[in-house]
């Protein structure tokens, strides 16, 4: 008994001593170490990974398993945890964890051109974005939990993406889906879906909270979304509403990309980095949304005029104060409580006196000319002032700090940046394959870079102040800039070069000289053109070399001070900025001799002589006036500006337009009205001037007597009647010494004739017309058996020769514009001339695609093209109006017709769609921008 009971405890003990054992082995497997990742784990096409020791394990290259949790190191630099390169693999994360530190602009798993991949049964956590599909499509991504991240889907379709969850909740992934209400989810992707309705939901921590990837007509309202990469991102989506929702605390609150006709109203954008961004997007509205301290409140982007065509009112504000958005203005002043600034496509804008922060720029000028940006703040934007595709604009005596970039010219032209002051920007001017424009006496200092050129040539930069800066100039693959005069001191590194070693010029010659350079080790001891005679001069006696080809010859000793000068020298042409006097001799006391009209020119003499408070300077002037001038009143005769694009046939069609309108009395008294009418190609609309005020505000050119002789046809003649500046005539050049015009009735004389009429006194000079009067829409009768059916051609291009061709079924025209210009024409047909079942188009002769949408009785046409030369459109359709036709009885038919169609359609008739621009292609490059940087890149 006490054997067998000493063997039962025996057994018993070892029992328990064995079952401790395994318990122990158990919690010692259990307590194993994660993997803790520094470098990105590959899966090799191949089917190996990569780094070997990385706990995927596979037996097959077929399913590969997870065999430990994979953590990030805090020390790691690599943005992405797992990159998988090899098609038709299963992926099973059998329930571990792959875990990032949280940080931006990290990716847990990226699958890129991928097919056929299953990914199921892992935690991710804690990346910018958990998985991300790149133009991938037919895999299987489900039983996931998103913990802190999310799932971002670009340009990937056909994919399988469900019983996965985010932060607790479902993630809804939707492809192809139309009518669908949405109230419970955690993340929202929405592709090729149609008339969704996203509303009521909360979501946080996530990647973006709701993206619409081409999706249309839907409805995102009355959401909350935090603490997210993107609260609602549409990418390439149409006609839909985002209305009352609530962002806050997300990277960017609302980001649209390539989406058109998009409402957003009545949203609250709040404490997020950046609050809006409209990229490439156009034709959108915003209303009513309050956006209001984010690090960067609002801002858009574009790469062709269109992209810019957004309404947007005052309305909307950002930290309070109204966002000025204008489209098509002339002459006008900024409100000085405007809290954001886009110019687009516009002239003669002044801004002023404005403080302007927090935006992503805090003023944009697309595609505008002859602009005046003065005496504004602009602290803390991204951009503080950002010139897209403009040109003329003057930049001065504005204060630029805390920016990004302080002043940006991106492929702008003959602009001048003079006296402004930057300072702590990270670019304080930066220049992106601009050319000819003129920088001049900026101080700018404590900057990572002072002045940055890429792909720049032929600007002229002089006596700037650059201090203190990393870089003084930065110059990337530009070539043919000039610098002189301009003050470099103690910058980390006076001038970089990258890319091609171009020559730029360094100095202006001798003894003008070239800069100061406060690291110039040479000594003065010489003087002369080579620096080989005797006597100081101011000048190094050896070069500054940058590199071989980047050599200044002459640099200065001592720091640049410009010298006292007065404001023209003899021989100087100069031109009156406003209207002004003429006096027998320089003082208020002498006689007035005669009154100039703003822009006329003439030729100084003499001066200057101090009275009065003024200094004075004798004038001929080119209308044959010799006297004194006030200095306030004049300046140095501007650059005769360029033609306008494509100004022959603009003014071919201007001029055919008058003509036919000769004798008619309907701009009697309205002689600028006339001229005005003749190049918009449309009656009754105001000139925006009369005559003696666009002779003050148009260049005029070849103000001598019998200066019109260097006219060309359709140039705009311009008189002061009775030799006085009160009032003013107007005609359009026909070449030989005559014009047309509205005296009483259209009518055409010689310009001999027309200064010797009893009320018209002198010439004055001749003009392009402004751009404002560029027709955008053509109008003409295709005239058939007595009855004229209205053809109506939207365009950004001249428009001449129309024609309708019965027999043909056919109408034509020609298009003109600047040679590599993007052009359209939207052209509107009477379904009661000419229809097409199908349409034939053709660009000189060769067919063309176009976009066709139509209502019960017109055919609306949309054609797009790149100019390389004049067009001939033709439209052709299969059935025209016929020969011979009985209108008593067409109309009674038509009329039944339409009335059986809309009795059979009354309740469920939609409105017409209106004809819009097709979308632009998709540039990867912005998406890319979004999903690995903030905003857009700020690296050179």
């Amino acid at each position: 008994m006490g054997k067998k009971m000493g063997k039962l405890i025996s057994g018993v003990m070892l029992a328990l001593f064995l079952i401790s054992i395994l318990t122990i082995k158990s919690n010692i497997e259990t307590a194993k170490a994660d993997y803790i990742w520094s470098e990105t784990i590959y899966i090799r096409a191949d089917g190996s990974v990569y780094p070997p020791n990385a706990p995927i394990s596979t037996t097959n290259n077929f399913t590969y398993e997870l065999t430990n949790n994979i953590v990030e190191a805090a020390s790691s630099t690599s943005i992405v945890a797992i990159v998988i390169e090899k098609d038709n693999i299963v992926l099973d994360g059998n329930g571990y964890t792959l875990q990032g530190k949280g940080v931006y602009s990290s990716y847990g798993i990226i699958l890129a051109g991928r097919t056929n991949i299953t990914i199921k049964n892992v935690t991710i956590k804690q990346f910018t974005s958990g998985i991300l599909l790149f133009n991938s499509s037919n895999n299987k991504i489900y039983q996931n939990t998103f913990i802190d991240d999310g799932l971002v889907v670009f340009n990937s379709y056909q994919n399988h993406i469900e019983d996965n969850t985010v932060n607790g909740k479902p993630l809804v992934y939707l492809e192809g889906v139309a009518n669908c209400t949405i109230d419970d989810a955690g993340q929202i992707i929405l592709v090729r879906c149609e008339n969704m309705k996203v509303e009521g939901l909360s979501l946080s921590n996530t990647t973006l909270g709701i993206e619409l990837w081409e999706t249309s007509n839907s409805t995102i309202r009355n959401n909350t979304i935090a603490n997210s990469l993107v609260g609602i991102f549409l990418y390439k989506s149409l006609k839909s509403t985002i209305h009352e929702n609530n962002l806050t605390s997300n990277e960017i609150g609302i980001s649209l990309y390539y989406s058109s006709n998009i409402t957003i109203a009545e949203n609250y954008i709040t404490d997020n980095h950046c609050g809006a961004i409209l990229c490439c997007s156009s034709h959108n509205t915003l209303r009513s949304n309050n956006i209001a301290n984010n690090r960067y409140n609002f801002g858009v982007s574009g790469e062709n005029l269109p992209d810019f065509f957004n309404d947007i009112d005052t309305s909307n504000t950002v930290d309070g104060k109204p966002i000025c958005y204008w489209i098509n203005v002339q002459n006008v002043t900024v409100p000085s409580e405007a809290g954001y600034v886009a110019i687009v496509n516009s002239t003669n804008i002044t801004v002023k006196n404005l403080s302007l922060t927090g935006n992503v720029q805090g003023m944009i000028f697309a595609y505008t000319t002859g602009a005046v940006i003065t005496q504004n703040i602009m602290t803390d934007n991204d951009y503080g002032i950002w010139l897209y595709r403009s040109s003329n604009i003057s930049i001065h005596k504005n204060n630029l700090t805390n920016n990004w970039i302080g002043i940006d010219l991106s492929y702008s032209l003959k602009n001048s940046l003079c006296r402004n002051i930057l300072t702590n920007n990270d670019y304080s001017i930066s220049l992106y394959i601009s050319s000819n424009n003129c920088i001049y006496g900026n101080k700018i200092t404590n900057s990572d870079r002072g002045i940055c050129l890429r792909g720049s040539f032929d600007n002229v930069i002089y006596e700037n102040d650059i201090s203190n800066d990393l870089l003084g100039i930065h110059i990337y693959d530009s070539l043919n800039n000039k610098f002189y005069h301009n003050n470099f001191i103690e910058n980390v590194q006076q001038v970089s070069i990258l890319g091609a070693s171009y020559a730029n010029f360094w100095d202006d010659g001798y003894p003008s000289g070239g800069n100061y350079w406060s690291d110039y080790a040479g000594v003065d001891e010489k003087s002369g053109p080579d620096q080989d005679q005797p006597g100081s001069d101011g000048i190094g006696d050896t070069p500054y070399i940058i590199d071989e080809a980047n050599i200044d010859r002459y640099p200065l000793i001592s720091p640049w001070t410009p010298a006292p000068s007065y404001k023209f020298l003899i021989g100087d042409v100069v031109w009156a900025t406003s209207d002004l006097y003429v006096r027998e001799g320089p003082g208020l006391g002498y006689a007035i001799l005669d009154a100039m009209v703003k822009g006329n020119r003439g030729v100084v003499l003499e001066g200057p002589m101090e009275a009065d408070g003024y200094n004075w300077w004798k004038i001929n002037y080119s209308v044959g006036i010799v006297g004194w001038s006030a200095e306030n009143r004049l300046e140095k005769m501007p650059s005769p500006p360029q033609p306008p694009y494509g100004f022959a046939y603009w003014a071919e069609a201007a001029v055919s337009w008058a003509m036919q309108r000769l004798g008619r009395g309907d701009w009697s008294g309205l002689c600028m009205q006339f001229v005005a009418n003749a190049y918009m190609q449309e009656e009754h609309k105001p000139a925006g001037y009369n005559a003696i005020d666009g002779a003050r505000e148009f260049y005029r050119f070849n103000q001598e007597p019998n200066g019109w002789l260097q006219a060309p046809k359709g140039a705009l003649i311009f008189f002061d009647m009775e030799g006085t500046n009160e009032y003013g005539h107007v005609g359009i050049y026909l070449g030989n010494g005559s014009i047309i015009h509205a005296y009483g009735a259209v009518t055409v004389n010689t310009i001999e004739e027309t200064i010797a009429k009893p009320d018209v006194g002198r010439y004055l000079g001749w003009s392009y017309p402004p751009e404002t009067w560029r027709p955008t829409k053509f109008m003409f009768n295709a005239t058939y058996d007595g009855v004229n059916y209205p053809v109506t051609i939207f365009t950004n291009s001249t428009i001449m020769n129309f024609a309708f061709h019965q027999p043909l079924k056919q109408i034509s025209f020609l298009v003109y514009g600047e040679t590599g210009a993007t052009g359209y024409c939207n052209i509107t047909i009477p379904k009661a001339l000419l229809q097409g079942e199908p349409w034939t188009v053709k660009l000189n002769g060769t067919s063309c695609s176009f976009t066709l949408t139509e209502n019960q009785t017109h055919s609306f046409i949309y054609i797009a093209y790149t100019f390389n030369s004049a067009y001939e459109i033709t439209i052709e359709g299969t059935w025209v109006i016929p020969e011979f036709h009985d209108f008593t009885i067409i109309q009674p038919l038509m009329l039944i017709t339409f009335t059986l169609i809309i009795l059979s359609k009354r309740k469920t008739k939609k409105p017409p769609n209106l004809p819009i621009n097709p979308a632009k292609q998709n540039n990867l490059n912005h998406a890319l921008k979004l999903t690995n940087r903030k905003l857009w890149s700020k690296e050179t």
